[in-house]
């Protein structure tokens, strides 16, 4: 398929095509909104160390959503706050039957981290119902890029751009310009054809510095080994600390069924500034499963430290005949 350097011109908001990205899978409102505000905060980080307020995070920008009439939007949903009613509210399908097109899996080989004398990583995607001629490519974010301003007050980025091609089952790129020790953020991006919504992934790499140690031990809080959660779950662990200073985020990796994180049934939450999380589960497909989990620290340059893996069960059943009985 041709396709014209405007094809390279996306929505105008990220947040909007993400939202709508999450809402064509049938989610419902409070899971598209939230997925959508991780991607935008990825996307838009400052680049800078410095936390501000009210949001205390290096973004840009931060979609608000407001659903139960009292005038204060929120960008983090808890159950306290806005997003209640958006649980009930899903969009849907659109009317074109034929299955969508969906990014499965994203990565890079080398995995993740890179040494001092690396410089080239191939970039990879795998899709499901992908069709005759998918448009994949995908933009890196050097370490070091701070969004500024340019003629206006539109923050831009200055991006490296791959087209990816079809290899081995997946789509594959490769990048040698790894230069800068730091944290590469790599958007992978699909779609059918330009009129389409466009979706798109998140992976990280690091290129390593000299005698950088890694984050200090820690572990899991909450949940507690092997119990009973339903599909909203609260995540909490002990705070790390980096020996250099180096500023550290948590990357959640939840496996359904198995102590083993690669493969297709396996959620990965990366990125995160603070020691806790509110998940959202796949309802149906994740049911009566023992899930096993695992936290990983990690700093600007790749050295990591990952918590002992623990387990809870999603059991949305038992608690929901628990709450029942109880109440008659």
């Amino acid at each position: 398929m041709p396709y014209q350097s405007s094809s390279w011109l996306r929505d105008g908001d990220l947040f909007i095509s993400a939202l709508f990205d999450e809402l064509a899978q049938e989610k419902n409102l409070y899971v598209s909104f939230r997925n959508a505000v991780i991607h935008t905060k990825f996307f838009t980080d400052s680049g800078l160390s410095k936390i501000s307020s009210p949001f205390f995070d290096t973004a840009k920008q931060h979609p608000l959503l407001e659903d139960n009439g009292d005038k204060i939007a929120h960008n983090e949903l808890y159950s306290n706050t806005d997003g209640q009613k958006a649980r009930q509210v899903i969009f849907g399908f659109e009317t074109d039957s034929s299955p969508k097109l969906n990014i499965e899996r994203v990565g890079t080989a080398p995995e993740i981290l890179l040494e001092e004398n690396e410089t080239q990583a191939t970039i990879w995607a795998t899709l499901s119902n992908s069709g005759d001629d998918p448009f994949v490519w995908a933009e890196i974010r050097e370490p070091g890029t701070i969004i500024g301003t340019k003629d206006s007050d539109q923050p831009y980025i200055d991006l490296k751009r791959l087209v990816m091609q079809p290899s081995n089952g997946r789509f594959e790129a490769k990048y040698d310009q790894f230069n800068k020790p730091g944290k590469y953020t790599i958007h992978i991006y699909a779609c059918r054809d330009m009129s389409s919504v466009i979706l798109f992934k998140q992976a990280f790499v690091y290129k390593a510095i000299s005698e950088n140690q890694a984050p200090e031990s820690f572990y899991i809080m909450y949940p507690e080994q092997n119990a009973e959660v339903q599909t909203t779950v609260f995540l909490n662990w002990k705070n790390s600390t980096d020996p250099d200073g180096h500023p550290i985020r948590y990357d959640i990796y939840l496996s359904k069924d198995s102590e083993n994180f690669d493969h297709s049934d396996v959620i990965h939450i990366p990125g995160l500034k603070h020691s806790s999380y509110i998940a959202e589960l796949p309802e149906i497909k994740w049911d009566q499963s023992k899930i096993y989990w695992k936290v990983r620290a990690i700093d600007d340059f790749g050295a990591y430290t990952e918590t002992p893996v623990s387990f809870f069960k999603q059991t949305i059943k038992a608690l929901e005949s628990k709450h029942s009985s109880k109440e008659e």
